[in-house]
Formats: structure tokens, C-alpha cells, sequence
């Protein structure tokens, strides 16, 4: 995610909470990009749409945008496999 595309996923955050959420600047937003590091701009925005349509009253730590994340990822892969929990076949 470049500089750029990390302050707009940022801003998405804040309007999607408005009356809590203050953009963080400094230390407080290089660990939020460290721990996005690994994601696009397209599944940190699309974490934070579901997060904010599941009617989350405050803002979501970036931990928890995180795990979002991970789960659509696994639901994605679960998704690609039509084998994947049938167990072994062996």
C-alpha cells in the first residue's frame, strides 16, 4: 500500500465513524501501517465497509481491520477449494 493509498484507507476510516474517529498521525499511524503492511489498499477498504456495515458504534482498532482482513482472505481461499473440509480422503 503506498503513502498515499494508506492516508485515503485511513480517511475511509474516520468517516465511517465520525463522531469518534480522529485520523492518527506519528508513532500511532506507522504501527497501524506495520501491521497493514502485508495488505492492499482494496482489503483494508473492503474490512473497514464491512466493519462499518455490521453497525459498529466505535471505531475499529487496527487489529481488529486486521482480522477482518484475514478472515475475508480464508473465506476467499475456503471458497477456491471445493475440497477444503471434507477431510482426508486417504
Amino acid at each position: 500500500m503506498t503513502d498515499g493509498e494508506f492516508s485515503e484507507v485511513l480517511a475511509s476510516w474516520a468517516a465511517y465513524w465520525p463522531a469518534q474517529a480522529e485520523i492518527p498521525t506519528g508513532a500511532v499511524a506507522s504501527a497501524w501501517r506495520e501491521l497493514w503492511a502485508d495488505y492492499t489498499m482494496a482489503e483494508v477498504a473492503g474490512a473497514l465497509r464491512r466493519l462499518a456495515t455490521d453497525g459498529r458504534e466505535f471505531p475499529p482498532p487496527p487489529g481488529v481491520v486486521a482480522k477482518m482482513v484475514e478472515d475475508i482472505r480464508f473465506a476467499k481461499a475456503l471458497a477456491l477449494d471445493p475440497y477444503a473440509g471434507m477431510g482426508d480422503a486417504g
